[in-house]
């Protein structure tokens, strides 16, 4: 998990750093083309209030000589005098603003988003599937503890563990061991309804778990999770009243039978999850792509058509100047 944060982390250093490049080039690029913009025009604002007189003359002797006619005149007494100021360099602001907003917005959609949820469910997984393997261990010792307690009631220590493993029996008794079980089963139950696994957790899980665990038997009738609970129960009964063998047996084979549908419900969690794990992935490899695609086409759309439309501008801004004399 550790590794994956710094990749991912990495990634959005490294992301960061290629557009603060870009904008270190386009920023003096861009200060360099307004400075050239603004000197050409104010050159040729210039150019047109100091030549004006003269411009005037040659109109009115081409209208003169050219035209014949001398009656038109050019009247500019009322005329008003205005300054028209460079202000081009808007356009490369707000063109600029558009790029750093496009990658803003793409770094708070993977960071607060999908590499957000890619890391829960990357951290969920591990543990459920901890959880369902402890529960699932925990069922096994409970069989093992109640056959033991329920032998001792019926007076057969010679097939107990404590009578097997005298010299190496680290537990107290069976008794004992028991009731430290339950409350470690309870407990784990809790964490697997757990709301935020929810996200991992396959609709066909929550249907073996909760409503009925692929099975006739009345035992399963409401899902695993009710299962265990009439199994502890009966565990109960078992281990402090001396009950027939059958009734035993019987509980026996309904907790292989619930250890069976656990093994069902690793194998549901471990595909589903990493099936999720993997279309979030996707996604984050989707979002990389439409962010790639989205900067061409703007590229294309926005500076290309731009700096092409800049380029002709200048060309007939020079052309304007050398119509004017020097």
């Amino acid at each position: 998990m550790s590794e994956f944060k710094a990749e991912v982390q990495l990634l959005l250093l490294l992301g960061i750093g290629v557009f603060a490049l870009c904008a270190c080039a386009m920023i003096p690029f861009g200060y360099l083309a307004i400075k050239y913009e603004s000197n050409l025009w104010n050159n040729l604002r210039k150019k047109v209030y100091d030549r004006y007189p003269d411009l005037k003359q040659l109109l009115l002797e081409r209208i003169k000589n050219t035209h014949l006619q001398p009656e038109i005149l050019l009247n500019d007494k009322n005329l008003t005098k205005k300054t028209f100021y460079f202000k081009n360099y808007w356009k490369y602001i707000w063109r600029i603003s558009v790029c750093a907003l496009i990658v803003i917005l793409f770094s708070v959609i993977n960071i607060t988003y999908l590499y957000e949820k890619c890391t829960e469910y990357l951290t969920y997984r591990p543990e459920v599937m901890k959880e369902l393997i402890y529960e699932q261990i925990l069922q096994n010792s409970l069989v093992i503890w109640t056959m033991n307690s329920q032998f001792e009631l019926w007076g057969w220590p010679w097939i107990t563990l404590a009578y097997k493993f005298q010299n190496e029996y680290p537990f107290k008794n069976s008794l004992t061991q028991y009731q430290e079980i339950m409350p470690k089963l309870s407990h784990s139950k809790l964490v697997l309804r757990n709301s935020k696994y929810l996200s991992i957790l396959s609709n066909k899980f929550r249907t073996i778990f909760y409503e009925h665990a692929n099975s006739t038997d009345d035992y399963f009738k409401y899902g695993a999770y009710s299962a265990q609970e009439i199994a502890k129960l009966d565990s109960d009964l078992f281990a402090h009243s001396d009950e027939k063998a059958l009734d035993l047996l019987t509980w026996i084979w309904y907790i292989t039978m619930l250890s069976n549908s656990y093994d069902g419900l690793i194998d549901e969690t471990d595909q589903y999850s990493q099936s999720v794990i993997e279309n979030q992935l996707a996604n984050i490899v989707g979002t990389f792509i439409v962010f790639a695609l989205c900067c061409v086409l703007i590229y294309f759309s926005l500076y290309f058509v731009f700096f092409k439309k800049e380029k002709l501008y200048l060309q007939r801004i020079k052309s304007m100047t050398k119509i004017l004399p020097p």
